[in-house]
């Protein structure tokens, strides 16, 4: 089952039916007269697909191919985003392992934004809603354990974290999703993200096993259909 473990996409045909999914979504705007703004964002999240490689995609595949890197460094599990509609908090945290044993994790705190106007006063425009990144924290070694304490590291606000941090996280929805169960990150200047809900991993996963036993036609990841393949 897909739960809390990292997993690469690297079927083309699954990549393509991601990107045709996420070309579908659109903007979270919240307090417009559209299907969207009246969809819930809150709870736990885990990241299922990007539409662009990075360092991480490569190291990931890398470390399944049981290369070098995956002596020096592997993602032990999927990035988490939680969200608390009520107060607006945004955590998103990473974990992986140093060497094959040593934790680390980089835990990235912010903000959910979906007030925010274009500041004239005369012309209000609500603006789709984002998540604004304000703080980014780095932990090696065991940090949180009082008996080894001593070889943990704390980094607050590590280069590499703060450079991705800048650019906000801009929300898009499946339109016919009214229980923001999976959502869509847009990042400025580099693509898009996708997150699901804890519950809906198990989902995707059916799908996705009906979809290998088929043809590539259901190789879909829309909420919808998982639903009525159910």
């Amino acid at each position: 089952q897909r739960t809390k473990y990292m997993i690469i996409e690297e079927d083309i045909h699954k990549r393509s039916n991601w990107n045709r999914e996420i070309a579908a979504c659109v903007p979270y705007v919240c307090g417009a007269e559209t299907d969207s703004s009246k969809t819930t964002i809150d709870g736990a999240y885990r990241f299922c697909y990007r539409d662009y490689v990075n360092h991480e995609e490569v190291l990931a595949m890398m470390c399944r191919r049981w290369t070098l890197e995956r002596a020096l460094f592997r993602p032990a599990e999927a990035a988490e985003l939680l969200i608390e509609a009520s107060s607006g908090k945004c955590t998103l945290k990473e974990r992986g392992r140093l060497l094959g044993f040593i934790p680390v994790s980089i835990d990235w705190d912010g903000c959910l934004v979906t007030t925010e106007t274009n500041g004239i006063s005369d012309r209000q425009e609500t603006k789709p809603a984002f998540i604004r990144w304000d703080s980014t924290v780095l932990k090696m070694g065991w940090t949180n354990n009082k008996r080894f304490k001593f070889l943990g590291k704390t980094i607050d606000r590590p280069p590499v974290a703060e450079k991705l941090r800048v650019d906000p996280w801009s929300i898009k929805l499946d339109a016919s999703d009214k229980n923001g169960d999976i959502l869509c990150f847009m990042r400025k200047g580099r693509g898009h993200l996708i997150f699901a809900k804890n519950e809906c991993l198990n989902q995707v996963t059916a799908a996705a096993v009906r979809a290998a036993n088929g043809n590539y036609d259901d190789r879909n990841i829309s909420k919808r259909r998982e639903i009525s393949q159910a």
